[in-house]
This record gives structure tokens, C-alpha cells and sequence, in this order.
């Protein structure tokens, strides 16, 4: 996310990169994603590849997702990962 940040343009998305950076954060999923995206069932979930990337980090931390992206959300709470509001 802080990268799509830098490419953004004018000062305010460096500024928001940089608090971004301030946030905890989870390590990336490892290993190969093809086979997890299949196994987890991921597939014509309305998701992308970054969206995988970011399901498949929370599932290895045990970390719960907030979204407002339907496709995230569905995929997360299927998964048990959904952050109840």
C-alpha cells in the first residue's frame, strides 16, 4: 500500500505514506500463493492479487481485516478473518 502511495501525485500521498509507515504491520504471506489461493478457495472471488496477498498475511497472523471492498469482505469472513465493527 505505501508503494501505490508514492506513486500518487502532489505532496498529500507522500504525507499519508508516511503515516502509513508509523502502523504495525504483518509480514508477507511466504511461499508460493498459487496453491493457497486454491486451497482457501479465492478463486472468482471478485479479489486480486493484492487483495490475495493481504488475506493470505492476515490468515498467517492471525490477524483479523477490516474492509469496505465486498469481495474482501466476503473472502474474509468465509475464511474467519472479518473484524466485526
Amino acid at each position: 500500500m505505501i508503494h501505490e502511495l508514492c506513486l500518487g501525485c502532489g505532496a498529500r500521498p507522500l504525507e499519508i505514506a508516511a503515516d502509513v509507515r508509523l502502523l504495525p504491520s504483518i509480514p508477507s504471506p511466504s511461499g508460493p500463493l498459487d496453491g493457497r489461493i486454491d486451497s482457501l478457495g479465492l478463486r472468482c472471488k471478485g479479489i486480486g492479487i493484492a487483495d490475495a496477498r493481504i488475506i493470505l498475511s492476515a490468515l498467517d497472523a492471525g490477524a483479523k481485516l477490516y474492509s469496505k471492498d465486498r469481495g474482501m469482505i466476503a473472502a474474509a469472513r468465509v475464511l474467519g478473518l472479518l473484524h466485526s465493527e
